[in-house]
């Protein structure tokens, strides 16, 4: 299904009125070939949605009038997604679907045996992940867009992202998420933070699950199988988001 809804930095000189360019202007444009007086969704950085109409549309810019805001549902806790690199589309495919289950950080994470290294390309790579989670973020219906984190270092994480709960997906020794998550109170009306660390492809070495074990992680476990990296991510989250955010 198209979008209808898009993207906006902020709005212009009147506060009632948004201009779109680039890529947004695009799709709205040449995409769906919205006309003048169509209704369609605007959302910010700030997790503000608003009903507007399309009042014109330029070579270069769409200019859109806000009719009303629209109240919307946040999450009831801070989620952070603390991914070991792993190859090109496997990384695509957990920026993708992190964002729809609801994260509000996505932090890549170079481990020992991490196949991919994006040393060179890093740039580029958080690039196409922001718009990854921009288009995960209009298609799911989210009011927010991920932030995508440049990589951090497995020992810097707990200094740049810390948090009241602290998972890392262990295949053999964590106890069940399900039971993790019963036992563990969560305060609706305050906003919890949670981090959850997925390793890479070969897993993690010896030294790195006795650094994890070292800053507070809790092993959990999804059960009896061996689940890829990013299958574990993608359920963790599913899971998680279900639990405390329905």
């Amino acid at each position: 299904m198209t979008s209808r809804r898009f993207f906006f930095e902020g709005f212009e000189a009147d506060t009632y009125t948004v201009k779109l360019k680039g890529e947004e202007h695009h799709h709205l444009s040449c995409v769906i070939r919205a006309k003048k007086g169509k209704t369609v969704i605007l959302f910010d950085k700030k997790g503000n949605e608003f009903k507007a109409r399309v009042d014109e549309i330029r070579s270069d810019y769409t200019l859109l009038r806000i009719e009303k805001k629209v109240n919307s549902r946040k999450n009831h806790i801070d989620i952070t997604l603390a991914q070991a690199l792993l190859k090109a589309k496997k990384m695509d495919l957990v920026v993708q679907k992190a964002t729809e289950l609801g994260i509000n950080h996505f932090v890549p994470v170079p481990a020992v045996r991490s196949v991919a290294k994006i040393e060179e390309k890093k740039d580029r790579k958080i690039e196409r992940w922001n718009k990854i989670a921009l288009s995960a973020a209009k298609q799911c219906g989210r009011t927010t867009v991920p932030e995508i984190a440049p990589c951090i270092k497995l020992k810097d994480l707990d200094e740049h992202y810390p948090a009241n709960i602290k998972f890392f997906l262990h295949e053999k020794n964590g106890r069940p998420l399900k039971k993790a998550l019963l036992e563990k109170k969560v305060n609706p009306s305050r906003c919890e933070s949670v981090i959850v660390l997925v390793g890479p492809e070969g897993g993690w070495t010896n030294a790195e699950e006795k650094l994890i074990l070292e800053k507070g992680y809790e092993p959990v476990g999804l059960g009896p199988r061996i689940l890829r990296s990013e299958t574990s991510a993608i359920c963790c989250l599913a899971i998680i988001d279900h639990y405390w955010n329905t």
